[in-house]
């Protein structure tokens, strides 16, 4: 990869992924630019990005989320991406989305 490519170590990893226009991206696998947000309902990630996320995380931010409901998965992108982590990376598995009505 070019220098202006690299990511850092580490990544948000999810077969449920998207893009930053709200539309699904098709799922390629591997290391994918396209993709601009991971879901929370099955990710995979450093564990120190859980701690930070859960334990060094201002209580204001885990309020507002509780309180709206819906957006955990944004504040921990956020999260992610304010660490230095890359985008998420799809990975392409036999998994269903429980929380889709579309199927």
């Amino acid at each position: 990869l070019a220098a202006s490519r690299a990511r850092p170590a580490g990544a948000l990893v999810s077969p449920f992924v998207r893009s930053h226009e709200g539309v699904d991206a098709p799922l390629r696998g591997g290391e994918d630019d396209a993709y601009t947000l991971a879901l929370t309902r099955w990710v995979v990630m450093p564990s120190w990005l859980l701690f930070a996320y859960r334990c060094l995380l201002d209580p204001a931010v885990h309020a507002y989320v509780d309180a709206v409901g819906a957006c955990d998965d944004v504040a921990l992108n956020l999260v992610a991406a304010a660490a230095g982590l890359g985008p998420p990376v799809a990975v392409h598995v036999s998994a269903r989305d429980y929380a889709r009505d579309d199927d």
